[in-house]
């Protein structure tokens, strides 16, 4: 990933797909290549709006669930800005 691709205009989208999926009882996997960034980054964003967390506490506890989540610094910064 380009630390200075626009995920932001996923954010939105992303979030809106999983609560549909939610409302009809379907499941949803989101992942990309490596399982590691931009998926990550979305699911960042989904659990920062239900969960009312900050971005650091949504990394760590990403983290905690699967050792291979490294977002870029770019990603983490775009999600910085949604943060406040």
């Amino acid at each position: 990933d380009e630390p200075n691709a626009n995920i932001t205009q996923y954010f939105e989208p992303a979030f809106e797909f999983i609560e549909e999926a939610k409302r009809a009882k379907a499941r949803v996997l989101v992942h990309c290549g490596a399982g590691a960034s931009r998926s990550v980054t979305l699911c960042a964003y989904y659990l920062m709006r239900v969960q009312h967390w900050g971005v650091d506490e949504t990394i760590k506890f990403l983290k905690e669930q699967r050792k291979e989540v490294d977002p870029n610094p770019g990603f983490i910064k775009q999600l910085r800005e949604v943060e406040r």
